[in-house]
């Protein structure tokens, strides 16, 4: 009975592989929310932008039934005015008679500017980019081992771990999957 080898990578492939795999390292770090949770998030921003619209609505209502003179300093201090705040007012003054219509527009303006980038959820990327994580650990190992093996230069960005033979499981439990910032 025979047994199917596994191919034997050089250390240029192998390095391929790394390099392939950091690419899909940073594309998968680039992608966007979904459509849907983005528009979502942007729904949520403008509610909170109408609602500070209507507090400001109310309470110059009160200023005026008040018969108080309603001057911009007294308008700035009803708002309490930050500069974000007045950014917001504007906001809800403008979304807030039509905040379906905005976002029906918002979306379809952005179907026309779809990319085709890649789109996750914040528990899809994190679970991706640990899939590619421990992808590209296990080949910086094989890596590594190849460069004991022929003597041949190590990469400046090599993991240090690897370099030094840290089990997956050790390195990952620790957090050295990777040797870059996260």
């Amino acid at each position: 009975m025979t047994t199917a080898k596994k191919p034997v990578l050089t250390l240029n492939e192998v390095r391929e592989d790394v390099a392939e795999v950091l690419a899909l390292i940073e594309r998968t770090r680039g992608a966007g929310l979904p459509e849907a949770e983005s528009l979502e998030s942007l729904k949520a921003t403008l509610t909170e932008c109408c609602e500070t619209w209507r507090k400001f609505v109310d309470a110059a209502a009160g200023a005026v039934a008040a018969g108080e003179a309603v001057t911009v300093h007294r308008l700035l201090s009803i708002t309490a005015a930050t500069p974000e705040k007045l950014g917001m007012l504007a906001l809800g003054a403008a979304v807030a008679p039509r905040l379906d219509s905005v976002l029906k527009e918002v979306a379809a303006a952005a179907k026309k500017r779809d990319d085709g980038r890649l789109r996750l959820t914040a528990d899809e990327k994190a679970a991706r980019l640990l899939e590619l994580r421990r992808e590209l650990y296990r080949l910086e190992l094989v890596e590594e081992s190849g460069v004991e093996h022929t003597g041949a230069a190590r990469r400046p960005d090599a993991n240090g771990a690897a370099v030094l033979g840290v089990p997956a499981d050790v390195a990952e439990a620790h957090g050295l999957l990777s040797s870059e910032v996260q």
